[in-house]
């Protein structure tokens, strides 16, 4: 009879293990001393997500830890890993009650690239430039599988000067321009040539990556710098 309700017990437990393993999203804080906006990407084996330094991103909780790698111009990249703490007690591989959490704030420490020169910021660089209101980085693998775009190319955008041709057009910081009048944009540079060409008062057409679909945004420049 004792064997039984053990069994019954266990059956209990077993069954709600697989939530405990998987199931639940949590919040974590995510800062990269002694900068600001960077753009990390964190990745365990139930998905990927990204956010810019210091900010909060909800992630899928797992038993697993969680990687991440932070990215920013003039900065040695960073990587670390999130560790996930199960608190209760464990059958081999299964978890029995108790949960999965992973901590709530997170550093990743960068540092500097010594001799590093920051181009002008935030009008896109070039012989006769154009005043647009953006900064950027070309995009990696890491961040290609964060946004979920299945080839690495194009623009993903660090920040937006307020009340710019950036900002007027909708263009929204983490966006990632994938092309310009319909050619492909494969770097930051190209993309400032392509701007830095374009006429004051001419409109601009991007093809944006923007959760998970491509979306059609329309600029005007105002003027030259």
């Amino acid at each position: 009879m004792k064997k039984v309700a053990l069994v019954a017990t266990l059956g209990v437990a077993l069954s709600g293990c697989a939530t405990v393993i998987k199931g639940g999203d949590q919040s974590i804080n995510i800062s990269t001393p002694p900068t600001t906006g960077a753009m990390c990407v964190l990745s365990n084996i139930e998905g990927n997500w990204t956010v810019i330094s210091p900010g909060s991103v909800t992630v899928e909780k797992s038993k697993e830890d969680a990687a991440i790698h932070c990215t920013k111009r003039g900065w040695q990249d960073a990587a670390a890993n999130i560790p996930s703490g199960v608190q209760g007690w464990t059958l081999g591989n299964i978890i029995l009650g108790g949960s999965v959490e992973y901590p709530h704030s997170f550093q990743v420490p960068m540092r500097p690239i010594a001799g590093y020169v920051a181009p002008p910021s935030p009008a896109v660089s070039g012989s006769g430039s154009l005043l647009f209101g953006i900064t950027g980085l070309a995009i990696t693998r890491a961040s290609t599988a964060a946004v979920g775009m299945s080839d690495a190319h194009g623009v993903w955008i660090e920040s937006i000067t307020p009340s710019s041709p950036a900002d007027a057009a909708g263009l929204k910081p983490g966006d990632v321009i994938q092309s310009f009048d319909g050619r492909p944009v494969n770097s930051f540079d190209d993309l400032g040539t392509d701007i830095a060409g374009t006429g004051p008062g001419t409109s601009m057409t991007f093809g944006v990556w923007r959760n998970y679909q491509v979306i059609t945004l329309t600029a005007v420049v105002s003027g030259h710098i």
